[in-house]
């Protein structure tokens, strides 16, 4: 969940500070409601910083965020840094690990081999960063690694395709 204000209560009818707190409290049992459901609330603060009243915003929205188990207030204080805040917040969400469907077992995973839309990327053996591996002993999951996982994060991918040799027979 993500919640972005610029702090400004708009509700023309609130005039006591105890309104304010039942709302903030509200919205702060709502992100602790969604953290027992799984999902993590973060809260960003949009808007020009340093007065009184940005700092008052700031506590309120840091409470909602650690009710919602993210902890500190996201500032933006301006368009720029929005962007900016959400690219990275959306990059962090983005894994580069990700399971294989439907492997058979008749395939040799050592000799997998992974192109990103139809360019060969080289099997991260040893251990150098840059690539991919394995993520486990069955192979079912891969992770894509350095620029490679870059790439990824970037959405410039159509297609990842994996292939396999088939074991020889005895």
């Amino acid at each position: 969940m993500l919640l972005i204000s610029d702090g400004a209560d708009s509700c023309a009818q609130r005039t006591q500070a105890d309104t304010v707190q039942t709302t903030l409290d509200r919205l702060a049992a709502a992100a602790a409601s969604l953290l027992a459901s799984g999902v993590r609330t973060y809260a960003v603060a949009f808007g020009a910083g340093g007065s009184s009243q940005s700092v008052e915003r700031e506590q309120q929205l840091a409470q909602i965020a650690s009710s919602g188990g993210t902890g500190d207030v996201i500032l933006a204080p301006d368009g720029d840094s929005l962007v900016q805040q959400l690219a990275a917040l959306s990059e962090a969400f983005i894994s580069c690990e990700m399971e294989v469907d439907a492997v058979n077992s008749e395939f040799d995973h050592g000799t997998g081999k992974l192109f990103l839309d139809g360019v060969a990327v080289p099997r991260d053996t040893d251990d150098s960063g840059e690539g991919w591996r394995w993520t486990d002993e069955a192979g079912v999951g891969i992770e894509l690694r350095g620029s490679y996982c870059d790439v990824y994060k970037a959405g410039r991918l159509q297609n990842v395709t994996l292939e396999f040799d088939c074991v020889s027979s005895p």
